[in-house]
């Protein structure tokens, strides 16, 4: 039982990562899940991350209440050991890969729920910490911008070794088995793949944990992490992910960009991401289409390597 925790509640870990730059857009996701949560749990919301700011770690603990505890955890020391080989394209940054440290930090937990900054949490959490994982290393949403593209099928398939395109799944949520991350050894797993191999990779953390995974995936409704690109209407969203480059504090019309507007303008960053919009230009607009159409592009470039998750694998497994 944390030490915060004094109501003595069953306790609901969630974890996110970041950086300084996306401390508004956490701040967000972090209201939007309060103001959903249940007085009959104890939210424990941990951050991890490489150097945020005092001044921004200030500004998150504000939202504390008697129910919700925010810690940040350094995760520098555990990152140094795989920084020579981090693989990173585009927006992504470090922070991408803190959620395969998860299992290791949080031992004494049963299950941890992941969840990116950009997101907007509409029910109580606790529901989706509750699903029975079974066996299953991970619960999990398939991934939408996968579903679109039949080049980035064949990658998933052909290269990170997934059976079926509609099992490679989206890393923004995620709820965890713990045990069963520890005893199927995934963190050492995925250091030694890093370390090893340097694959090239499409969506970085996202790829090896399909690639790790694979076969013990409860896969659940897209309305747990409702992506942009997924156009099929939900009777019910639980949450919604403005993943990829469909940003509602860059781009107006964006689907579902009234949940997002709903808790911003309940925190301090409220003024300036509505700035975001107005400084947005477009040029960067179509940088974004670029990256967009570099990102079919290297899949189908990656997809002539013969040093590919799922060969590599599959020669594990053999041997």
């Amino acid at each position: 039982m944390n030490k915060f925790n004094k109501l003595h509640l069953e306790e609901i870990p969630v974890v996110f990562s970041c950086d300084d730059n996306y401390i508004p857009y956490l701040t967000v996701a972090i209201k939007s899940l309060i103001d959903n949560s249940s007085d009959k749990y104890f939210y424990l919301i941990y951050i991890f991350h490489n150097g945020i700011s005092v001044p921004n770690q200030n500004v998150v603990r504000k939202f504390n209440n008697n129910n919700v505890k925010i810690q940040f955890i350094n995760v520098k020391r555990k990152l140094s050991s795989l920084t020579k080989n981090l693989h990173l394209r585009d927006y992504y940054s470090e922070s991408i890969y803190f959620r395969l440290f998860i299992p290791s930090i949080f031992k004494d937990y049963d299950k941890v729920i992941y969840l990116d900054s950009d997101m907007v949490i509409l029910d109580d959490i606790s529901k989706l910490y509750h699903i029975d994982l079974k066996d299953n290393l991970v619960a999990a949403v398939s991934d939408a911008v996968v579903a679109l593209d039949d080049n980035l099928k064949d990658y998933v398939v052909n290269y990170v070794g997934v059976d079926k395109a509609e099992d490679y799944f989206n890393s923004g949520m995620l709820l965890m088995n713990v045990k069963a991350f520890k005893d199927a050894k995934i963190e050492e797993r995925f250091i030694h793949l890093l370390n090893t191999y340097c694959f090239s990779t499409v969506a970085p953390d996202q790829d090896y944990l399909n690639a790790l995974c694979k076969n013990r995936v409860l896969h659940l409704p897209s309305s747990w992490n409702k992506m942009m690109m997924d156009s099929k209407k939900e009777d019910e969203l639980h949450i919604v992910h403005y993943n990829m480059f469909l940003k509602p504090w860059l781009y107006k019309g964006v689907r579902y960009e009234d949940y997002f507007w709903k808790y911003a303008v309940r925190t301090p960053f409220y003024f300036s991401l509505k700035q975001g919009q107005v400084d947005y230009s477009k040029e960067k607009q179509q940088e974004d289409l670029e990256c967009s159409k570099k990102m079919v592009e290297s899949a189908l470039e990656f997809l002539q390597d013969d040093n590919s998750f799922k060969n590599v694998l599959a020669l594990q497994q053999a041997e």
